[in-house]
């Protein structure tokens, strides 16, 4: 998926708008447009005061305003039709150049932003850097420091270039209210940044300066001029604005005649390199900078890094003119801003206001609790899975188990239900044993009588003493009574009696006389 960043260049009436698509590690340009402004983004009288505030503010430090060139754009140039205004104009540029994810950066106004260098710094704190030189900027100044609006270098001798700005960033709140009144979702703003600091970035990544070698960098705006130092890989001094733009017939002499007092005075010892950026074609500033100093080497700045894609030839010809706003795509698009110009002076109220994934620290905290409650819940589910994983096997073996207990449970209560059975026939023979044992020798009497002389019927018995039977029998006829008489023991029967007879029986009634048998007994457990 492609990244696209569009970089935003505030020339007084005009933005310089260039949109660029990253693709891997090419980067190409898909579209170019400049859009009018109705009026400056700064109001004039507003802007008026404040440039003379700061001409107070810094009087006798070494650093000041260009006066002599104070004057203001010419008004005549041709506005966007009558009734628009630059809400207006900003719908546009929302609607036709941020495309769905583009991250959008613009750069502070001149007029907003001072530069100086400080050699006596002391401090070591990022933070206290920054409140030294707020102070240095603003002494009479009581106020609390606006961090957010300090940025410096530090130089390899130890020196700071320090920048300090004010600028309202009204671009910014044009967004906002264009996005309140479109409906849509915020401009995601990625940078803020200088001019110089943009344009510094970049040169390093196209050109490779040697550490001794000196630069002068001028940038010929609609508007202004612009003209820094960089000696090597750092930028060494900012000159003040020239309200000059490339509308002026007299931009070329006058950047020169800055040039040539910066080496008169000292300010810079040599000069190797001169980087032209900006309005080139229309001025054919090189040829006029050649003619003059032709011993230097005379660069065009041509965003060469996003000369890439099928778009190339509509906007080749344009690269130059849109070389600030393709500069500050560039370095949007640079995952990793390196040192020393990894510069933002976006304000955290707009990042807050424009990132979706800012987070205030309670926020943070309330994600890290939450991370941490789902990576516990996660792992005490996945342990109690296992768990139960492990009951349900137990669980399952368990019933297995029950069923085996079930099957030898009803075995037992079978065996049981038979020992008491056993228990109580054991019981009634016990009981039994001493009273019956006496009849049985008598018994066994008759039993075999009864296998001898043919079978008979025993009708009654009574034991009237404990020694003394009466035996009541149903026989077939007297020889059967003789055959009994003869086969008894006489010593077991005292006499017969026959009562009743028939043709088909005979009731006989023996009297038997039984002799006792004392029986032994066991305890019983």
């Amino acid at each position: 998926m492609k990244k696209r960043a569009l970089g935003i260049f505030i020339d007084d009436y005009q933005l310089k708008a260039a949109l660029l698509a990253a693709n891997g590690k090419e980067i190409e340009v898909e579209e170019l447009e400049t859009f009018q402004l109705v009026e400056q983004l700064e109001n004039r009288e507003s802007l008026e005061n404040k440039k003379n505030e700061k001409a107070i503010a810094i009087e006798d430090q070494g650093f000041g305003l260009d006066i002599e060139n104070s004057g203001f754009i010419d008004t005549d140039k041709e506005l966007p039709p009558e009734g628009k205004t630059n809400i207006d104009i900003v719908i546009d540029i929302i609607n036709r150049m941020i495309p769905k994810g583009t991250r959008v950066g613009f750069n502070l106004s001149n007029s907003f932003t001072l530069y100086k260098n400080i050699t006596d710094v002391q401090e070591t704190n990022k933070k206290k850097i920054k409140k030294a030189i707020w102070s240095d900027f603003y002494e009479s100044n009581n106020g609390d420091t606006k961090y957010e609006n300090v940025g410096y270098l530090k130089h390899s001798d130890g020196s700071l270039l320090s920048v300090v700005h004010d600028d309202p960033l009204v671009l910014s709140a044009l967004f906002d209210e264009a996005c309140t009144i479109t409906r849509t979702n915020p401009v995601r703003l990625s940078l803020i940044d200088t001019i110089e600091f943009t344009l510094a970035h970049e040169l390093l990544q196209n050109y490779e300066f040697d550490k001794d070698s000196n630069s002068a960098v001028i940038i010929f705006a609609e508007g202004f001029t612009k003209i820094f130092f960089m000696q090597g890989k750092e930028i060494k001094s900012v000159l003040p604005t020239i309200h000059e733009g490339a509308d002026s017939e007299t931009v070329c002499d006058t950047a020169f005649s800055k040039i040539l007092f910066e080496l008169d005075s000292g300010n810079i010892s040599s000069l190797n390199n001169i980087i032209l950026v900006g309005e080139n074609a229309r001025l054919d500033s090189d040829v006029y900078f050649k003619k003059r100093l032709p011993e230097l080497n005379i660069i065009r700045y041509d965003a060469s890094r996003a000369a890439h894609g099928v778009n190339l030839d509509k906007y080749d010809s344009q690269m130059e003119s849109y070389g600030i706003a393709i500069a500050m795509a560039l370095k949007i698009l640079d995952e990793k801003n390196t040192v020393p110009y990894d510069q933002n002076f976006l304000p955290s109220r707009i990042r807050d206001k424009t990132s979706i994934y800012k987070v205030s620290w309670h926020g943070l905290l309330l994600l890290i609790i939450l991370f941490l409650s789902a990576f516990f819940i996660t792992t005490k589910s996945i342990s109690n899975n296992i768990h139960i994983k492990k009951a349900g096997i137990q669980s399952a073996y368990l019933d297995n188990e029950l069923k085996d207990l079930k099957l030898v449970a009803h075995q037992v209560d079978s065996l049981r239900n038979e020992i008491n059975e056993l228990k109580k026939s054991t019981a009634l023979i016990d009981s039994m044993t001493k009273e019956t044992i006496r009849w049985t020798p008598t018994l066994e009497k008759f039993s075999k009588a009864y296998n001898e002389i043919g079978p008979f019927s025993i009708t009654k018995i009574q034991t009237p003493a404990i020694d003394h039977m009466i035996v009541e029998l149903k026989m077939k006829d007297r020889g059967q009574v003789a055959q009994l008489e003869r086969f008894m023991d006489f010593s077991l029967i005292s006499a017969i009696y026959t009562a009743e007879e028939s043709q088909e029986f005979i009731n006989v009634t023996i009297d038997c006389q039984v002799k006792v048998i004392q029986v032994e007994t066991k305890d019983s457990y």
